[in-house]
Parts: structure tokens; sequence; C-alpha cells
């Protein structure tokens, strides 16, 4: 074996033993050797149409690095180019020829650095690719076919790229997606500024950044709501006042009260009472009017037999414990969007993914919840929907049994995974963080083993579900004990380093 600072042969050392420098020559790809090493079946594989096209209709755009072994080029690096480049025709590719490398080490570091230092483009590159190809007077339809994309991805990053903050965003971070950064084109950038500062937020920590989308797509539909709501009741003469902090025990609602003849008041019946008034709330992402009579005793109003006004408001406490159970169960509505859309994506997939096996044996031998065997014997909505099933309107639907027939034990597998998953999410639904269970938890951490990103709604299940760390009771000191001991066994928690580099950009790609 010979020693490896023998093996390693520089190139400026192997520019004076052949006396020759880096020089570009046009040659015929099928002239070219690739290495021995190489598997041309392998390389076949790896090249997609989009590639094929791409070399057949503009050549080789990086050129081949190659070195010369008698009369012979040996490819170097770019046999993908090599072989695209034979497909597709080519009669010459341009060829960097290099001083021939190390016996063995210096050329196996050289492939692995080469194939291993690449970036992809990202949704900010092909935005900024999309706007200067629009500058030079392409339309959308022309760029895609230049591209070979579809029009559709072409539309929406040039809406990201007329849109200020979209462009920004979907530049500075490479985990955004054109579809996260045309969501974000779509909304308001003065009216909804905290929205996007906050799916910017998400985007730089890794949050779920469609959840905080689909939050600010609620947000926006409420203000709709909202204006169309108060256009209303101007156009019917109602004077609108504001809401107060507690809703729940405002004593001026209509339906608390009655005329002095007993009967029941409503919008109609106290239209023309000089206290007739309304304000608007927010019901679970839904604009609710609250008609009420600003002044029920001097308007000589009635306690309604049905209606209790007895007690005082709610203290403090339970107003803030109401106005975190509102918030949290209309998180709690949109992150069930976000999740069900991640769910029904995994189960498209033909092979189960890594701990399938584990997930489907814990709910089947340790569920407490009722709602699998509901699955198991009625089948589950969800899970229906996923597979594209139309539900029954009753007992239960034979086109799963169908699905299974003729399937592989993976695709079987799949199925399984899918009608257990629609049975978690039926268990997960409207209220569940309120009341964590060991299978809800169970199904979130499954989930994120995949990919899936919590809100914060659904940390709040996961932690309140964590059994209590026990506390050390106290003892009382004795005198001939030293007192210099620390007041706790906890560990100091580590500073945390918050610097952030200052850009994302990744390298240029390699053709």
């Amino acid at each position: 074996m010979t020693d490896l600072a023998e093996d390693i042969v520089t190139t400026s050392a192997a520019e004076e033993a052949t006396g020759r420098r880096p020089h570009l020559v046009e040659v015929d790809p099928g002239t070219l050797v690739l290495r021995a090493n190489y598997s041309r079946v392998n390389a076949k594989k790896s090249l997609d149409p989009d590639f094929l096209a791409s070399v057949k209709e503009h050549g080789v755009l990086q050129a081949i690095t190659a070195y010369e072994d008698g009369d012979e080029l040996v490819v170097l690096m770019g046999e993908r180019r090599t072989l695209a480049a034979i497909d597709g025709g080519r009669e010459t590719v341009p060829v960097m020829v290099v001083p021939r490398p190390g016996t063995g080490v210096q050329t196996v570091v050289r492939q692995v650095d080469e194939n291993a230092r690449r970036a992809g483009l990202t949704a900010g590159d092909r935005v900024k690719a999309t706007e200067q190809l629009a500058a030079f007077g392409l339309a959308a339809g022309d760029i895609a076919k230049q591209l070979r994309t579809p029009k559709k991805d072409v539309e929406q990053a040039l809406r990201v790229a007329r849109h200020a903050a979209a462009s920004k965003i979907v530049a500075r971070y490479s985990a955004v997606t054109l579809d996260v950064a045309a969501a974000i084109s779509e909304l308001d950038p003065r009216q909804d500024r905290d929205a996007i500062k906050q799916i910017s937020v998400a985007a730089a920590k890794g949050k779920n950044v469609e959840y905080e989308i689909r939050q600010a797509q609620k947000d926006r539909q409420l203000r709709d709501e909202t204006e169309k709501a108060l256009a209303a009741l101007a156009q019917a003469g109602v004077t609108v006042i504001d809401a107060p902090a507690d809703t729940h025990g405002d004593k001026r609602v209509l339906s608390k009260w009655a005329s002095p003849d007993g009967n029941g008041l409503s919008e109609k019946t106290h239209r023309d009472c000089p206290g007739h008034a309304a304000y608007l709330v927010n019901d679970y992402w839904r604009i609710n009017v609250v008609y009420v009579c600003t002044d029920p005793k001097a308007n000589k109003h009635r306690k309604y037999a049905y209606s209790s006004l007895s007690g005082s408001t709610s203290p403090e406490k339970q107003r803030e414990e109401r106005r975190e159970v509102i918030a949290n169960n209309k998180a709690w509505a949109i992150a069930t969007e976000v999740r069900q859309d991640f769910v029904k994506e995994l189960c498209q997939r033909k092979t189960p993914p890594q701990g399938t096996v584990m997930f489907l044996a814990q709910a089947l031998l340790d569920d407490e919840g009722h709602w699998l065997r509901e699955a198991m014997e009625k089948g589950d909505a969800h899970a229906l929907s996923w597979l594209g099933i139309k539900a029954p309107t009753y007992g239960r639907s034979s086109d799963l049994s169908k699905l299974l027939a003729g399937a592989n034990d993976a695709r079987a597998l799949m199925l399984m995974l899918t009608v257990v998953l629609g049975a978690h999410e039926k268990g997960s639904e409207f209220g569940t963080w309120r009341s964590p269970r060991a299978y809800t938890v169970r199904y979130l951490r499954f989930l994120e083993t995949q990919g899936y990103v919590l809100t914060d709604v659904e940390r709040i299940l996961v932690k309140r579900a964590e059994p209590k760390k026990a506390t050390r009771p106290r003892q009382a000191a004795e005198p001939e004990l030293d007192d210099t001991t620390p007041d706790s066994d906890e560990p100091a928690e580590p500073e945390l380093d918050d610097t952030t580099p200052d850009s994302d950009e990744p390298d240029q790609p390699h053709q």
C-alpha cells in the first residue's frame, strides 16, 4: 500500500509533470470514456425527462471535467451530462481537460465533493428566474415552455415577484415553498402586516407555516364578514356598539328581557325601542350579530321568565379562562385542517412510512378510545375520504374490501394505516386539547416523526399529557450538615447561541 502523501498528487505538481494547463475543448460525447467504477445503469435511471430535455435543447451548460489517458479523455466529473448528451444526439460537448488526479484517493474525494456539496434550486431562485424572463417580454405560457414547468407555477411565481413581502420571504428562507409564498402574496401588506410577520417568524424557526397561513386566511375571511355585517346593520338603521369584554355575562342581551306584557323580545319586536343596538361577536370563526337594549330598565322591559339574571359578572379569572378556551378552540380548528391535509398526503404513499408497524401495534393492543373499534366495524369517514371513497349513508362501505383485493403486503399495510389514522383523527376533534388522551398524543408524535410540525395548541395537548415531575419533599436542615450545598439539584440551563446567519442563500447548483 502506498503512503497517503504519495497517493495524492496536487494539481500544480501534475501540471509540472505534464506541462499542460487546464484547457477547454469541444468533443463528441460518444468518444468520452466513463470510469471503470461508474455504473451506466444507475446513471440512466437518474436521467429524468426534464434533464434530458434540457440537454437536448440547450446542450451541456456546464463543461464536463475530464483528464487525458493516452489518446482518450476519461470523464472525471459529469457522467450524467455525458450520457444525456449522447441520448440527446448532441454532436459536441464542452470539456474542461485537467491534469490527471492522484492514483485513487483524490479521485474519490473529488467525486464525493462534487455530488455531496450541491444545493438544488429554491423557490426563491425560481421566482427570481421567472421574474427575469418576464422582464424580457415572455408571457407566462412561453416561460412555462422554456422552463418545462406547469403554467400554474409560473403564474404563482409572477404573483410572488410582484408582492413585496412574499418576494422577500421566499428569497430569505429556503424552506419556503412556492405554494406558501403564493399564499402570502394573497395577503394585504397593510391590513395583514401582523399575519405576514407571523408567517416569516414561523418560516425562520421551522414552525408550522401552513398553520399560520390558514390563520391569516381565516382572519381575512372574518374581516370580510365583519364589513358585510356592519354594512347590513347600517342599512337597517341599527346602532352598533362595542362588544363587552365578557359577552357571555352581558345582561343587556334581548333574550334575557321581555316586553311589559311578558313576551320575549327579538330583533324585530325590539326594533322601535330607543335602546335598540347591536354588536358583533367572533364565534369560532363566524361573525354573529348580538342584539341588545342599552338600558332595559329605563325602557320598561321585564326580566324574561325563562332567563336568569341572578348573580354578577364572572370573576376576572373565569373570564381569562374563557378567553383562553375560545382562543385555543379557534387554534385547534385551524390545526385540524392543516393536520388532516398532511395525513391525507401521507396516506397517498405506496409504501408504509418508518414506524408504521409499531404505531399500529400500539393502536390495536393499547387503545383506550372507541373510535378505532367503530372504524373497524363501520369504516371511518376520514379514511374513506382520503382514499377517494364516498362514505355510505348507512352501513359499511364495500369499497375498502375492493381496494384490499389484489393488494400486496405494503399496500395492505397502508390501507390499514389509513383507517387507523382516520380513527385517531376522529378522536382528536373539537376541544381535544382540553382533555388529552394517550392515543391522541401517540397519534401526534407519530405524525411528528413523519415530518409534521406540531402547532402551538397541539404542543399544549402533548405537554398536558406528559407525566408530572415528582417534587422532592423538603427536609429540615440538620445542624451538623454543611449548609453550603446548592438549593437545587437541577443543572443550570446552558446559554443558547441566538445568532443566525445573515443569509440562507444556497450555492449555485451544478448541472
